[in-house]
Formats: C-alpha cells, structure tokens, sequence
C-alpha cells in the first residue's frame, strides 16, 4: 500500500526559517523599505497591508496539507499558533511583508494572518496557488481577497460570506435595504471578480427579487429573520447548478455602481435540495458493491480502486460516478473489490480559495480503513473473520429503568497504557480489555470490581477513528519510550535536549526529574505533545470506523475484529 499521511487542522506547522534568495529595494536598519520586493527562487512573498499601520503581534500561521497537494513550505522549524511568523519589514506603501522559503518546486501554501486568536483577511484558512495566483501576492486588513496587484483600502472586492441561500429560492442578504439592485452571480469556473474600475465581471446571473421572509425560515434562522430577503428567480436545474458554483452576491445603487460583493453561504439550500436518509458508503449488497456519496456541490466525481497488497490502482479504474439529487453513485464487482482500498477524485469549487479544485479524498461514510486513513476500504461486516467467537449471538442489554443505569466512563487508551500487569503489545488497546478476568490484571479486575459493585454501563470517550493520532507506530512517541526515541522523530528535541539524546532514560523520568515551579517540563512536552499517543478524541475524521492507534494493526480491518472483542468483553462483565 502506498505511504499514507494524515493532515489535518490539528496538524499544523508554522515556518520561521532564515531568509533566502535574492530581494530588490533598499531596506533601512528598521527592516523598512518603500520599494516592491520580489521573492527570490523557491520564496513566496506576501504583503499585508492595514490602515491603521499597526503590525505589532500580527503574523502568518502556515502549514503543509500533504492530502490535498497544497505542501510546498520547507522543512524547517515548526512554531506553535502561539508564535506566528512576524514580519520582515514594513513597507509604507505596501504593508508587511513576509518572505515564506518553500521547498524545491514547492507552489502551495496555507496560512492564517492572526494576532492571537484574533483573525483577518476574512478569518479563512487561505491557500495561496502560485500557479493561479503568483510567488508574489498583496492582502488587504478586512478583505479575503488574495491579490497579484496592491490592494487599496477603499477599493471594493468580494468579501467575506455575508449572503445566505437558505432554501431552494429564498436568499437574504445584509444592508441592502436602501440600495436600488441586487443580484447573484455562479460560475462554474470560478471567474467572477471585481475588476479595476470596480465592475463586476464574469458569471452568469440569477434575478432576484424582494419578498417577505417565510415564517418557517424565519423560525428556522431566528438571527437572519430580520435581513432583507428575495426570491431567487430560476428553474430548479439552473439552481443546481448554481450550487454547484462560485457564487457571489452583488449590491448597486441608483447609478448602477457596485456598492459590494459577497460569497453566498448554501447550507439551507443544500439541505432544502438534496436531503437524503439512504444508505451511503460502499455497501455489500449480495455479489455488488454500491458506492454512494453524498456531494451536492461536487461537479464530478471519480472513483479510484487499490490493490490493497501493492498499492497500484486496479484495472479500469478510476470510473466516473453518476449524480442523482446530490448523490454520486456507481456499482461494482465484489469479488473484484472485497477488501481492497479506495478513494474518491472530488471535482468541487472552494469558496476558501476561489478556486476550483480537485482532491483525492477518502469515503466519510467508510467502514474501514488503511493506517492513517488516507484509503477507504470496501469491507462486509458480515464477514465471518471479522465477528469474534459467539458475536451472532451477542444481544444488547435490556434497558428497563433509565434511571437505574450506573455509569463508567473510561478512555480506552488510558484504561491499560500504563498497566504493568497488561502484555506490553496491549497496553493502551482495544485488546486490553480481553485479559483474563481472573485478578492477575490490575484494569481488568478493576473493571469487573465496579460490575460487582453495580456499574451497569460502560461508556467509552471517543472511539472513532481520529484526526490527530498518528496511526503508524514509527512516527509516534510515548512517555514511556527512551528520550533517544524523541531525538529521532524531533529535530527541535534533538537541539534543544541533545545532552540527553544518548540517554537510555525514559521520557517520563525526564521530565519528573524537573523543578515543578519551572517551566521546564511543560518546554520539553510541547516538543512531543503532536508526536504521542495522549488525545481524548474529539476530533474525528470518520464516524463509523474505530480508531486505528487502538488496534495492534491500524491498517485494514484488525481494528474492526478488536473492536468487536472488547465489546464483547466488557458485555462479559
């Protein structure tokens, strides 16, 4: 199987690497400079710009997203949020400017202009294409727009997301009361913009005309009842479409001057169009397998079928799926693909970038996974290696008197982590909980002193298969391992604390051996806390599969059979 990565919003990783390349202009011993400046080779260059000229605390977040192709920063040192990249210089033309080092035929980057938890530029994670913007570009202090040319302060842009769609006809749209016109615009090839002379161009456009909100609408969004509200005149096809599309929301006076422009939020819309209570996933319906999607928005859809041994995608595939009412679906072979990996190929306009895009991501509706959950894996549950001995059988509890249940609430990681009594290969797994229940270990007989005691119920923090565990084992780091391990998975350990690095001692002992009125221990922990297993879990990334970094393999289905062995377990409490 190829090698997976997991990248996700918890995950992120700030550069502050020394500058490199050539600049042109004359900075002064401020770091202040009035001339354009221009990246040097494998560089982006961004200017900010506010009104006020106060830059103080104001920095760039930046991260790689290696699922979605946008991972063009160098290696380099990570920051925390709590330490953004600053500025390097100020130019009082042109804002703050930063110069960003990227890796060879790096072209991608995300990032977050933020002053503690305070955010600008609209508050977007924004990802900035080289290839569709350029190394160079210039944002502006209250506006999302992403610009090749500088950005004036009174110049209008589309900015922000301060229209709704919320339902099949009905848009509200803030402080347009007084003005004379309003209009939508789609374009399913993300061309509108707002050009020089402060025109609205490109898209094709939808009337709309005042109305009175409706009364369940009103009930249904209590704090938009009271904007201006309109009828969006169109056919229901051409209203798909629309929703299919980068939308913008336009507002002109008397002279017929745009005053300004907004994207459109849709999820009334899309509820109001394409609700839908099937099945979804890729479910094993007798010698077939039907994949189904839920992707209103999506413009296409391609399925992409794995060899689950090899990695190397299976004879004709990838296949195009067919859309009906928001739901992408297609039928396959099961004998061709029972237990082998998938993913799907999203064609989808995203409002964060203004872009169209198209991503390989995995199924949200999976029922198993490969490590990391890069790849969704078709799977029948039914199958007789995946239910332990007796599972048929197994029947839910009966529940006679809600308030007669007494309840336990355990983490199954932490539940046996640091159990001496637990076979080194289960502690922190599913399988814990399927040791003899017979005294000699310590979790187990406390678990079945609480039943004795008259526990009824057992209740589980989070299961799900989750975002910020790294699943494979070599790119993990406990408490318990020797610091030498942290050296190796941690350049800024391996800097920081290199006169430990040869030590044999464990990391908890490290850190017990601190002043507890210092600091020190919460410096050394910081440098592993993305690196442990330690996390509640309340971040999932796919509901309906169990987290791999509990099972004793996270690729495939061992963690589904183990899973299934710890209910079952604890039902024998």
């Amino acid at each position: 199987m190829p090698e997976t990565f997991r990248t996700v919003g918890g995950w992120v990783l700030a550069l502050s690497l020394a500058l490199t390349g050539c600049k042109t202009g004359t900075e002064n011993p401020g770091g202040e400079t009035d001339a354009l400046l221009e990246p040097g080779e494998n560089e982006g260059l961004l200017y900010y710009k506010r009104p006020d000229a106060d830059y103080a605390g104001w920095g760039l977040h930046l991260w790689n997203d290696a699922a979605s192709g946008c991972d063009g920063l160098a290696e380099g040192v990570p920051t925390s949020w709590e330490e953004p990249r600053l500025p390097d210089g100020i130019s009082d033309t042109y804002g703050a400017y930063f110069f960003i080092p990227m890796r060879d035929a790096g072209n991608c980057l995300n990032f977050i202009m933020h002053k503690g938890d305070e955010k600008d530029l609209g508050g977007l994670d924004h990802r900035w294409h080289f290839d569709a913007l350029a190394p160079r570009i210039f944002t502006l202090s209250g506006s999302q727009e992403l610009s090749t040319t500088p950005l004036e302060a009174d110049r209008i842009t589309i900015n922000g997301a301060s229209a709704h769609w919320l339902d099949a006809s009905t848009l509200v749209f803030q402080n347009t009361a007084a003005l004379d016109r309003v209009e939508l615009r789609y374009d399913q090839t993300a061309e509108i913009t707002v050009n020089d002379r402060e025109q609205l161009k490109g898209g094709r456009t939808l009337n709309l005309s005042r109305t009175t909100m409706p009364a369940a609408l009103a009930e249904q969004f209590p704090h938009l009842s009271d904007w201006p509200a309109y009828t969006v005149v169109a056919d229901e096809q051409t209203i798909k479409q629309a929703l299919k599309s980068q939308l913008v929301a336009a507002a002109f006076n008397g002279n017929d001057d745009l005053v300004f422009a907004t994207q459109v939020q849709t999820p009334g819309a899309l509820d109001d169009l394409f609700a839908y209570d099937g099945e979804l996933g890729a479910v094993v319906t007798g010698s077939d397998v039907e994949f189904a999607v839920w992707a209103p928005t999506a413009q296409s859809v391609r399925l992409h079928a794995f060899d689950q041994a090899t990695g190397e995608a299976l004879a004709g595939y990838p296949v195009s799926l067919a859309e009906t009412d928001g739901v992408w679906r297609h039928t396959g072979n099961l004998a061709e693909l029972d237990r082998q990996y998938y993913q799907y190929e999203v064609t989808v306009y995203h409002p964060r970038t203004g872009q169209i895009e198209t991503t390989m991501v995995s199924d949200p509706y999976a029922l198993s996974l490969s490590t990391n959950g890069q790849y969704a894996q078709v799977v029948d549950l039914n199958d007789p290696d995946l239910k332990p001995m007796g599972w048929d059988s197994l029947s839910p509890p009966t529940l006679v008197a809600p308030e007669d249940v007494v309840v336990y609430q355990t983490h199954i990681r932490d539940f046996s982590a640091t159990d001496s009594t637990v076979e080194a290969s289960d502690r922190g797994k599913y399988t814990a909980f399927t040791a003899p229940a017979d005294g000699s270990v310590d979790s187990v007989a406390h678990l079945k002193a609480l039943a004795d005691a008259g526990i009824t119920h057992l209740h589980l923090l989070p299961a799900f298969d989750i975002a910020t565990i790294d699943e494979n084992p070599d790119n993990r780091v406990d408490i318990d391992d020797p610091f030498s391990r942290l050296c190796e998975l941690s350049e800024a350990a391996a800097s920081d604390y290199a006169s430990l690095c040869g030590s044999s001692d464990s990391i908890r002992s490290v850190l017990a051996g601190f002043d507890p009125l210092s600091g020190d221990a919460q410096a050394l922990y910081n440098t592993f806390r993305g690196l442990d297993s330690f996390n509640w879990g309340y971040d999932p990334v796919h509901f309906t599969v169990p987290e791999g970094s509990y099972a004793t393999d996270a690729e495939g289905v061992q963690r589904i059979l183990e899973f299934r062995q710890m209910v079952q377990a604890a039902r024998a409490q």
